[in-house]
């Protein structure tokens, strides 16, 4: 384990002559104390806060491979995962200083076998995951085999996005992440530069900052020096974490910590760094935190984050940078036990002695009567992302959540840990709050059928844009989608809204509705499968062979 921190340079560290602007004196110290709990005989991480340039803080802990013992050190290299995102960007604003590209390019002219949905997705939209695009890597899981099990390359990618038929929303309308917009850039860039993606990076961006660790990955089977092994597991039976890609833009960069510090360098003090900085606006209006580089732009407590994570296979990765305080934090791991999104919040907390997360609700003494629960009862789905469900019911006077009892902070609200859940006063509408963001729900009919009423829903049906199908039969009283004699998924109904019937399920441990249609003489024909960022894939009953 390497370790080093300056807590003398932390704790003097003032910009701009801003006199608020300090950083905690301890922070050195307790970051140390922070990675403590993960000092074991297992994988690790490479952390470094620096400022300026300079590093005030860098540790090194675990090994890059447990089989052979091979300790992590300054040169090891990680997948950076959804970091990479920040490259292609970056690449994409190249072309755009340039005359190239414009942001208000439609994406089809570069990608032209993309399908005209009926509205215009622009370069900007593809840049902050408001293009309404599905993510095409979670419409693989109801494949037998889905992205992570099998090699997907950017020719797979892209046929994907485009057999496609709908989308999740209206363009420019929403933000949803998605892979799909990303991987569309990183052919635009091959297709304007005439240059392979990985090539016109490393020219224009990775050479320039000095990150002489890096690359886009070529083939998975490559030979990449110094390269950690990624797992994942419980600490006492961690088990190997492949990638077995070949995709780039929205991921794909091999790096290192160290070479993540000299990109906070130079792209937040170059020709690209207020570019970079733009939100998009909303149709209706509001300004989301996701910018035109590829990155989370915040304010907490009047403090300017720039931020990304990435996750794949086994692989973490978090880039961190305070304009105002020009403090960069960069952390790679090749053990997908440590959340980035805690650490994120940690780390805040510990360079600046302020508490990020919004306090919690006290809790009424008082819970409210059977009567005023009743109304709360029963199914509701998602308005704006219907692959999510929550169903509620009253056990000994209480108000359960699936399987998790809510404490009252108010007649209509509750909490369960931090999730908020605020009820309308008939019931009909349900708003839960995760992170700080608000999400809708809407009240639907419980279905609670017998065999017989299950029966409709047998058979076959295909999706084009799956290129799958999938056997719905009947188990005992259960409905069970097959792909194959082997591999199924046990469906639980949901809840009826006019002539659809939803069931939900898990498959490959990915959550999603199964929404059927029926006619109004009872026959079912259409199913549309629901599935986080990759919603309304369409599934037809299987013609008779």
């Amino acid at each position: 384990m390497k370790r080093f921190f300056a807590a003398l340079a932390l704790g003097s560290c003032c910009i701009g002559g801003n006199a608020s602007a300090q950083v905690s004196p301890n922070a050195g110290a307790s970051l140390d104390t922070l990675f403590n709990q993960y000092l074991n005989d297992g994988p690790g991480a490479v952390l470094i806060v620096s400022r300026n340039g300079q590093q005030l803080f860098h540790k090194e802990f675990g090994y890059a491979s447990l089989e052979h013992k091979v300790p992590i050190t300054n040169e090891t290299v990680f997948e950076a995962a959804s970091v990479s995102k920040q490259f292609t960007a970056a690449a994409v604003l190249l072309l755009v200083q340039q005359g190239r590209i414009s942001l208000d390019d439609d994406i089809r002219k570069f990608v032209p076998e993309l399908p005209d949905y009926g509205n215009k997705i622009d370069v900007r939209m593809c840049l902050t995951h408001t293009s309404g695009l599905k993510d095409w890597r979670n419409v693989t899981y109801l494949s037998a085999l889905p992205t992570g099990q099998r090699l997907f390359n950017q020719d797979d990618a892209i046929d994907m996005i485009c057999r496609q038929s709908n989308l999740n929303y209206k363009p420019g309308t929403r933000y949803s992440y998605t892979n799909a917009g990303f991987d569309l850039l990183g052919i635009v860039v091959e297709r304007v530069t005439k240059k392979s993606f990985a090539a016109f990076v490393k020219d224009s961006l990775l050479t320039p900052a000095g990150m002489k660790h890096s690359a886009f990955r070529n083939r998975f089977e490559d030979i990449i020096p110094n390269m950690a092994s990624a797992y994942y597991g419980p600490v006492t039976h961690l088990r190997h974490g492949y990638t077995t890609d070949e995709t780039y833009g929205a991921a794909g960069l091999i790096t290192c910590a160290d070479d993540l510090r000299r990109w906070n360098e130079f792209i937040n003090k170059g020709k690209l760094a207020q570019t970079r900085l733009q939100r998009y606006v909303l149709i209706s209006g509001d300004t989301i935190s996701y910018a035109v580089g590829g990155v989370h732009v915040m304010d907490f407590d009047g403090i300017r984050e720039i931020s990304h994570s990435g996750l794949l296979s086994g692989y973490r990765a978090l880039v961190l940078y305070y304009p105002q305080y020009d403090i960069s934090v960069t952390y790679m791991t090749n053990n997908k036990n440590i959340i980035t999104a805690d650490l994120q919040v940690k780390i805040f907390e510990i360079l600046f002695g302020k508490k990020r997360k919004a306090a919690i609700p006290a809790v009424q003494t008082n819970y409210p009567d059977v009567a005023t629960l009743q109304n709360k009862t029963g199914a509701y789905y998602g308005v704006e992302d219907e692959s999510e469900f929550f169903s509620f019911h009253i056990s000994n006077n209480k108000l359960i959540c699936h399987e998790a009892l809510l404490q009252p902070v108010g007649t209509n609200e509750f909490i369960y840990e931090t999730t908020g859940y605020r009820f309308s006063s008939g019931g009909d509408t349900l708003i839960v709050k995760r992170g700080g963001e608000e999400t809708w729900f809407r009240k639907a009919t419980s279905f609670k059928p017998d065999a017989a009423a299950l029966k409709p829903f047998t058979g076959a049906f295909y999706s084009k844009d799956a290129i799958v199908e999938l056997t719905f039969e009947l188990r005992g009283n259960k409905l069970v989608a097959f792909r194959n004699g082997y591999d199924s998924v046990v469906l639980t109904p949901a809840y009826q809204r006019g002539n659809q019937t939803a069931f939900r399920g898990f498959d490959h441990g990915l959550r999603a509705i199964y929404l059927f249609t029926q006619s109004k003489k009872g026959a079912v024909n259409d199913c549309t499968i629901n599935l986080p960022r990759a919603n309304y894939i369409p599934f037809s009953r299987s013609k008779s062979k």
